[in-house]
């Protein structure tokens, strides 16, 4: 999605200022999830190689860790949603 936003963002100047806010918002949230899906993978990676090794309260607080960042990956996608349905109510 953000590549596709790169190409609109730089012509930014020319579209009107909320919808600008708007693609802005969802630009910078969009590479937020990808950067925090990334550290989700390889956290992921990390516990699945090493949770029988891992003392039982440590493989629970990293597994509530890993819940934790998807939950805000999860509220991230909604500010995106609605981002999105604000720029096309605006009238892409």
């Amino acid at each position: 999605m953000s590549v596709m936003l790169d190409h609109y963002l730089d012509n930014l100047s020319t579209l009107p200022r909320d919808l600008a806010k708007n693609l802005q918002g969802i630009r910078k949230y969009d590479m937020e999830c990808h950067k925090r899906s990334a550290e989700i993978d390889r956290k992921l990676r990390v516990f699945v190689k090493s949770c029988q090794r891992m003392p039982k309260n440590a493989s629970v607080s990293f597994n509530k860790e890993i819940m934790r960042s998807l939950h805000v990956n999860q509220r991230s996608d909604t500010v995106i949603f609605f981002r999105a349905s604000n720029v096309i109510y605006l009238g892409w």
